[in-house]
């Protein structure tokens, strides 16, 4: 007797939030990874790490520390958006609510800080996406990303 059967395989899919090892210039981002729910999809969110290898400082523009451009975010972060509109996160203008939010404050490995998944059934259709930002205005930044979301097709 199995615990997950095939018809309950056959409606799951495990996709990835990741991204290699890459640089960063300064307040620059990029889209992960986008999922677009509708009733009756549930999104399960519960691993992801970002690790900054490296902050390295521009020296036209100086300065001996990485200046931060969202006073509520790390060096760094990675944020799921409902509905993002592509605009800069954090800004006044960007579109959307971020749920949950992995941020990097130096150089190291950065994981999700929670046991507990991040669950969002769709009651109506919506976009979710997982973003990434170099919130610093003067330091260039080398990071990686590996997650992994489970998406239901029949949550029902």
């Amino acid at each position: 007797m199995s615990l997950i059967t095939d018809t309950e395989l056959a409606d799951q899919l495990d996709l990835p939030v990741a991204l290699p090892a890459a640089v960063f210039k300064k307040d620059s981002w990029i889209v992960l990874a986008t999922v677009k729910l509708q009733n009756p999809m549930r999104l399960t969110y519960r691993f992801l790490q970002l690790q900054l290898q490296s902050v390295t400082i521009d020296p036209a523009i100086g300065g001996a520390e990485p200046t931060i451009v969202d006073a509520t975010k790390g060096l760094a972060y990675v944020a799921i958006f409902k509905n993002y509109g592509g605009e800069r996160p954090g800004s006044s203008v960007a579109q959307g609510t971020n749920f949950d939010v992995v941020n990097a404050t130096a150089a190291g490995l950065f994981e999700r800080a929670t046991s507990t998944s991040l669950v969002i059934d769709a009651t109506s259709v919506a976009t979710y996406s997982f973003v990434l930002v170099n919130n610093t205005g003067n330091a260039d930044l080398k990071m990686s990303v590996c997650g992994q979301v489970r998406l239901d097709l029949n949550s029902a």
